[in-house]
């Protein structure tokens, strides 16, 4: 359920169109599948799903995550969608993520759409996008007051700042933190 293109400078239409079909053949005969793209000149690198949409599910993004990490943990959290148990959304994630805490935040479908190029292909028209958000555990998620410059420049907010901000405050206030 996992596929993974060469740098996008590599590519050849030949290579595109190989692609597209795998793609397509994949969420056909899987369901859905799990995706990668490197980091490129105004895009950064991330991971996410493609045909979730069409179960009615939210499709994912993460971005900061190694390929080979992002794609077990992108379809950790598929399968549990899969299953109706779908984690709280905006609430701090223990135990899902090895060693590292996570928090999954419903992102607008518009803003989404540059980074979910096969997810618009084969998922229905206006379908929910959830963005995986990550960080070592008790430590500040990025747009918390006190997250590193460096862990944040690793994963962009879709969600609105002002939005998130007051969630994260409202779930971990200063003191709880250690």
């Amino acid at each position: 359920m996992t596929e993974s293109a060469p740098p996008p400078d590599e590519l050849t239409a030949k290579d595109v169109a190989r692609i597209r079909r795998d793609i397509n053949h994949v969420i056909e005969t899987q369901g859905w599948i799990t995706l990668s793209a490197y980091p490129g000149e105004t895009l950064p690198g991330f991971s996410c799903t493609a045909g979730l949409g069409r179960k009615r599910l939210p499709e994912l993004i993460v971005f900061g995550l190694d390929p080979d990490e992002a794609r077990p943990t992108i379809m950790q959290f598929a399968r549990l969608l899969l299953a109706g148990k779908c984690p709280p959304f905006g609430e701090r994630l223990v135990g899902i993520m090895e060693g590292a805490d996570a928090m999954l935040v419903e992102i607008p479908h518009e803003v989404a759409a540059p980074y979910l190029e096969a997810a618009l292909e084969f998922s229905p028209q206006g379908f929910r996008v959830l963005q995986l958000l990550w960080t070592e555990p008790f430590a500040p998620f990025p747009g918390e007051t006190g997250c590193s410059a460096k862990h944040a420049s690793l994963q962009p907010l879709l969600s609105h700042p002002a939005s998130l901000s007051s969630t994260l405050r409202d779930i971990h206030p200063a003191g709880d933190r250690k």
